[in-house]
């Protein structure tokens, strides 16, 4: 068995070479939100839970160890997967202040080779969530971005949701690098933010959305791609929305003084355009192959490394949310085009989510908000991603 660094190695190669929801809860607190297609199978454990995926031939066990004091995750997970006579190279991490270990294991099941990755956390003191993902060692390349996005939707503190997964985070955890300096300007509005970017958000960010877009990629000629497409972002999402929490923070409070400088009426509706006419001004770039995601992540936007109009929306969705305008996504397949919609109650064209009017708002043309292209105007082409 090769070592754990090149067996990480090879990890971190496919992830270069990729370029209704389906939350699963424990009665212990954690969730899963799965990539559509996982179902639950029932088990006579109540410690132990059991997934499986209609199509894609991956298991996914996840298991509350109950555990002495004193017990490290490490010891966990190693005298769980001894058990389950697997050859292993495992290595601790730190997730959001929780320790915790990632295995990558080979075993024969049913004398059939089989490949996957382990997950070990510390819940409390005296519990421990062992978690083991796997496919046959012929399906490990297909199914990868699967195996990833599984075992990185895991969530086990709501304090953390909107933050990077497990895995990810150990898979970046060796690497460090120093935040460079930006500038963010929204002149519309008056405002120059000098920032720091952290390189390492911008790289680990991307890898994360091209994992997540080749494993959308699989559901494209399926009935449940509209689900996937969901599932896609608001997995970026969680992944993106604290990398860039300063910079939304130094941008919402840099917004609020220009308003009070400008004696302005309407806060709400001040930053809402002061951000849309901001990205509209931004340079609309594309993938370059269709082999890359559209979806440039925020960390990357915000250092003005290109975006398209999905990336614009986004940013503005994740800046209005943290400052209480509730946002989501909308996104249309036929048209080729996202947008954002808000939560404000002014005059426009707007989309109704759950039985809530969402203000539209379009990035690529200097338009208000409530206005949009005429030949878009057809609801029932969009699909609305809420976050």
């Amino acid at each position: 068995m090769t070592s754990k660094r090149v067996k990480k190695g090879f990890f971190i190669f496919i992830f270069s070479f990729i370029f209704a929801f389906n939350f699963f809860a424990n009665e212990s607190y954690y969730f899963f939100d799965l990539p559509v297609g996982f179902k639950q199978i029932e088990t006579e454990d109540k410690d132990t839970q059991l997934y499986q995926h209609e199509e894609f031939d991956i298991t996914l066990i996840s298991k509350i160890i109950h555990v002495d004091k004193n017990t490290s995750v490490s010891q966990t997970s190693k005298t769980n997967l001894e058990k389950l006579g697997t050859k292993f190279e495992d290595e601790d991490f730190t997730w959001n202040n929780t320790p915790g270990n990632v295995g990558f294991l080979e075993m024969e099941l049913d004398s059939m080779p089989i490949e996957g990755l382990s997950l070990t956390l510390e819940l409390s003191s005296e519990e421990h969530l062992f978690c083991l993902i796997y496919t046959r060692q012929d399906n490990v390349e297909e199914y990868f971005s699967a195996i990833y996005s599984a075992l990185n939707s895991l969530c086990i503190d709501d304090e953390y949701y909107y933050t990077p997964g497990p895995v990810i985070t150990f898979l970046s955890s060796e690497f460090r690098s120093k935040p460079k300096d930006y500038i963010i300007n929204l002149k519309e509005a008056g405002i120059t933010i000098k920032t720091k970017i952290d390189e390492n958000d911008i790289e680990n960010a991307q890898i994360n959305t091209e994992l997540e877009y080749n494993l959308l990629n699989k559901y494209l000629n399926k009935e449940t791609v509209l689900q996937a497409w969901e599932r896609y972002y608001r997995i970026i999402y969680r992944d993106n929305y604290s990398r860039i929490k300063p910079q939304m923070e130094s941008i919402i409070t840099e917004l609020k003084k220009a308003a009070k400088a400008q004696r302005v009426q309407n806060v709400d509706l001040f930053i809402a355009q002061s951000l849309l006419s901001w990205t509209q001004g931004f340079e609309y770039i594309r993938a370059k192959s269709a082999n890359e995601s559209d979806f440039i992540c925020l960390p990357s936007v915000l250092a003005g490394k290109g975006n398209d109009c999905d990336s614009r929306s986004f940013l503005i969705c994740a800046i209005l949310n943290e400052y209480g305008i509730k946002s989501i996504l909308l996104v249309s397949p036929e048209y080729k085009h996202a947008m954002p919609a808000i939560a404000l109650n002014e005059p426009g064209q707007k989309f109704n989510y759950n039985g809530k009017d969402y203000l539209m708002g379009e990035t690529t043309a200097r338009l208000t908000w409530g206005t949009i292209a005429a030949q878009m105007q057809d609801r029932t082409k969009w699909f609305a991603v809420s976050f």
